[in-house]
């Protein structure tokens, strides 16, 4: 008998969870995939956002987390009731409001919402179709982020929060749109594809939803604006939906290419599932009705941007160009999902990932053990943007590279028993593909230290370990490139194998402030997973051999708390009113912020201690070991002591020393602001990639730690410096050395660059502007004035022998407390309205008879078509 996919999809789970316990697929991942979504997103509720801000954080200076919910509606009484209703069962978690548009319904719909106080109805007073009514609603709205949704849908908990996490867990969000889902369980899309011809896709339409491939956020040329969230005023600075487009159809597409040509990005967010009962208002044949316009205003966004379309590819290689705005891809493989809350490990693997997917990398994770679905911590892979490959999608690591090997350029692997599982197959089914090694620790070290601390090791014993030591360093010698995360592993294998190519790269924790003052505070904390064995030997010892002493040093009772992961049963029966036991702590901030100082009194490990660079992050002083200080301190950002006595006095002096204290957090916090913050990563993988030969969005590397950390909301701030307008002409001149001129917007300042053409003001510029043969000019797409005189300029003056690249610097969008505002490139005059795209609304000021003029859309800076540049050629 013939299935639908649907079907297909149910009896597939079915007999997975008969057969899969019986190979180790754990229960519940079959229940998850079994499609109660509801219950899986209510478990998930929040949680993957919370475990995002583990190492980095989030900025102090967001914007408001509240949206504008506008739904358009005509007739469809029964869908819009239920559309309603799933807004208020799922959404309570933000500040929302319901704009209901009413287009002329004849159904009841006015006698049914008119009256509601919990939304605010509007009625048109003629119908204005689908983007008329949007619009409408949108004049209404006053939140910070304006969504709209479809009437015939059905909204899933945390359907909106997930499209708001969005901006805060990407950079440079222009707008976001959710997993659209048939009611029969089939995909409608994960995210919209726009080729070359100008034609479009959803993306993975009538595949499984819960397949990888569509479960991860990237970006998309659009999302269908059935379920799409961009901020306010963006939407309202770019005229809303295009009335090019009424009354609907492509209206989306339009808007998501207008955001791109602003340097923002559109992402597809799996996280937030929408029901989507497609056709209803319009049905699905697109030769009659309200849907033929879907097919004639395709021709119309080809016609519009067609610059923009150029390398788009087409849809015989869908599964190459589904991902936007990447450069190349990487595999990393591990043993399990990372889990940021539980280990420094996982938050130093997450930030190296975090680090190449904003370098232009697709990330791929595989947990190589078990292959399983582990929430929350999958979601938030899947949430930041990267794909993980799991049962029964693939059986295993060489499984997956059989199929998609040829795709990778880079394989990451971490930790020993990683490599010596998968290595073979990674060489010679990814033959192509450079091959990274991440140690974490270096784990020679860690059990030599261990044989050396706890108990006299056997001959035997000794002999193992100095076999795994000549692996280890083996293994990283054999890498393209190891990465340790201090200095001292670093010249510990460079000592060991001199022809090692390593690189520190740090665990990144950004600094989140001071907290309370001291006398606010205390208490004494540890903290660490309880697998972990040098943790389980530190609480011991502090206990057996610091503490007493500590409480004698100490005037007032002191509370020490050993927090973490998997207690040993000992610890427990320790517990009491000043020895706590909490066991896993999900949410840290309370605990750091509210202790007086930390304790890591490690006797052996390797590595950097993400323990003590999380005490650092909170302003939390810290006392601890040569061996928990290594790679770390200099000891003037921390107190190092290696004996009980020692140890005890330095913990009772900071405790009351005020000025010590302090010092001591000031320190640290510099240390990290220095050293561990997102821009040091950005720095250090970008010069990985460079060792490497890979490519890279080279702009996106800040050249100096930003005081604060850099805002990911809004524009990039590259897209106002003058050198990387300059270098997107320059590639379009194909002319690197020989660039006679460079003309700037009056009151912008010269760059320093490392070439050294002739720069000038507009309007300064006449006289050079008519010797010169090669030239880049700026021009500030908010000030039309100034982009007219330019054209005159160059129509006057331009050199018959002459080739011009005109660079459009777009307005920025710029975020903070206050909300969303739109900013000149190069100015800080707010811009009310921005006319796009920019070779329809400026090209008129460029009709140069003598000269070729042609339009490009440059996508060098952002990864995906962004800049508009006019070629203007002899």
């Amino acid at each position: 008998m013939p299935l639908s996919s649907a079907e297909k999809v149910r009896i597939k789970y079915l007999i997975l969870s008969v057969v899969g316990p019986i190979f180790g697929v754990r229960r519940g991942y079959l229940e998850a995939k079994r499609g109660d979504t509801a219950k899986r997103l209510g478990a998930l509720k929040e949680r993957y956002r919370d475990l995002a801000t583990t190492a980095r954080g989030f900025g102090r200076d967001m914007p408001s987390r509240s949206v504008s919910i506008v739904v358009p509606v005509y007739n469809e009484l029964s869908h819009t009731l239920s559309c309603i209703a799933a807004i208020r069962k799922n959404t309570a978690e933000l500040d929302y409001e319901i704009i209901l548009v009413d287009d002329c319904s004849t159904d009841g719909t006015q006698a049914a919402f008119a009256q509601s106080r919990d939304l605010l109805y509007v009625r048109n007073e003629k119908n204005l179709g689908f983007i008329g009514s949007c619009n409408a609603g949108a004049k209404k709205a006053r939140k910070t982020y304006i969504c709209f949704l479809n009437n015939d849908t059905s909204v899933r908990p945390y359907w909106l929060s997930a499209l708001v996490n969005t901006f805060e867990l990407h950079e440079n969000v222009g707008l976001a749109g959710s997993k659209l889902v048939y009611p029969d369980g089939r995909l409608q899309e994960a995210g919209g594809l726009v080729w070359e011809d100008g034609s479009a896709w959803n993306w993975g339409r009538f595949q499984d939803p819960h397949d990888p491939r569509y479960n991860y956020a990237r970006h998309a040329d659009f999302c269908s604006g059935a379920s799409i969230l961009l901020p306010r005023r963006l939407f309202e600075s770019v005229g809303g939906f295009d009335t090019l487009y009424t009354p609907a159809y492509a209206e989306d597409v339009d808007l998501a290419f207008k955001v791109r040509a602003l340097g923002l990005s559109t992402i597809y967010q799996p996280l937030s599932q929408v029901l989507h009962f497609e056709g209803v208002s319009s049905g699905t044949d697109t030769s009659q009705g309200i849907k033929k316009y879907q097919v004639e205003n395709l021709v119309k966004l080809a016609a519009r941007w067609a610059p923009a379309l150029v390398g788009q590819g087409y849809s015989e290689d869908a599964d190459r160009h589904c991902d936007r705005g990447v450069v190349g891809r990487i595999l990393v493989v591990d043993q399990i999902t990372p889990e940021p809350d539980r280990d420094a490990g996982s938050v130093a693997l997450l930030e190296v990932c975090l680090a190449l997917r904003d370098l232009g990398y697709k990330i791929t994770f595989m947990p190589s053990s078990n292959l399983c679905d582990m929430p929350p911590y999958t979601d938030l892979l899947g949430a930041l943007g990267m794909e993980s490959v799991l049962l029964p999608w693939a059986k295993s690591v060489g499984d997956h590279l059989r199929d998609h090997g040829s795709s990778y350029d880079a394989v990451i692997v971490s930790r020993p028993d990683t490599w010596f599982e998968h290595i073979d197959d990674i060489r010679s089914l990814a033959p192509q593909a450079k091959i990274v090694y991440d140690a974490c620790d270096l784990h020679f070290l860690r059990h030599q230290r261990e044989a050396e601390t706890v108990a006299s090791a056997s001959m035997q014993a000794k002999d193992e370990l100095e076999i795994a030591k000549r692996a280890e360093l083996d293994l990283i010698a054999s890498a393209d490139v190891g990465m340790v995360h201090s200095s001292a592993e670093k010249a510990l294998v460079e000592q060991e194998r001199p022809n090692a190519r390593v690189v520190v790269v740090p665990i990144i924790h950004e600094p989140r402030g001071k907290g309370k003052p001291m006398e606010e505070r205390s208490g004494i904390v540890f903290l660490g997973g309880y697998r972990h064995p040098p943790n389980v030997d530190a609480v011991e010892y502090y206990l057996s051999e610091i503490h007493p002493a500590v409480k004698e040093g100490i005037d007032e009772p002191v509370v020490f708390t050993a927090a973490g992961n998997a207690p040993p049963a000992a610890f427990e029966e320790l517990a009491s009113a000043e020895i706590l036991v909490p066991g896993y702590v999900e949410d840290l901030e309370p605990l750091l912020y509210n202790a007086r100082l930390m304790v890591a009194p490690l006797r052996y490990g390797a590595g950097v201690k993400g323990k003590i660079l999380s005490a650092m992050a909170h302003g939390l002083p810290v006392v601890t070991t040569s061996i928990g200080a290594e790679g770390i301190s200099d000891q003037d950002d921390m107190l190092v002591a290696d004996d009980p006595k020692s140890f005890a006095e330095a913990v009772c002096r900071l405790y009351s020393d005020r000025e010590l204290w302090h010092r001591l957090q000031g320190a640290g916090l510099a240390f990290l602001e220095k050293n561990t913050s997102c821009d040091v990563a950005l720095r250090i993988m970008g010069g990985v990639l460079e060792q490497l030969g890979l490519p890279y969005l080279r702009w996106r590397v800040p050249e100096a730690a930003q005081p604060g950390g850099a805002s990911n909301f809004g524009t990039p701030t590259y897209l106002s410096d003058v050198r990387a307008l300059v270098g997107a002409g320059r590639r379009l001149l194909m002319d690197t050395d020989n660039i006679d001129l460079v003309i700037l917007p009056d009151g912008v300042a010269a760059p320093q660059c490392d070439w050294t053409p002739i720069m000038a003001h507009r309007s300064g510029c006449t006289e050079r502007l008519r010797a010169a043969r090669s030239i880049v000019a700026i021009a500030d797409a908010a000030d039309e004035k100034a982009t007219e005189a330019l054209g005159r300029d160059l129509s006057t003056s331009l050199g018959a022998d002459a080739n011009c690249a005109v660079v459009f610097a777009p307005p920025r969008v710029t975020a903070g407390p206050r909300g969303y505002a739109i900013k000149a490139p190069f100015r800080d005059t707010e811009v009310q309205d921005i006319h796009l795209p920019f070779h329809e609304s400026l090209g008129d000021h460029f009709n140069i008879s003598t000269h070729t003029c042609s339009w490009h859309i440059d996508k060098s800076l952002t990864g995906f078509p962004s800049i508009a540049v006019l070629r203007i050629g002899a």
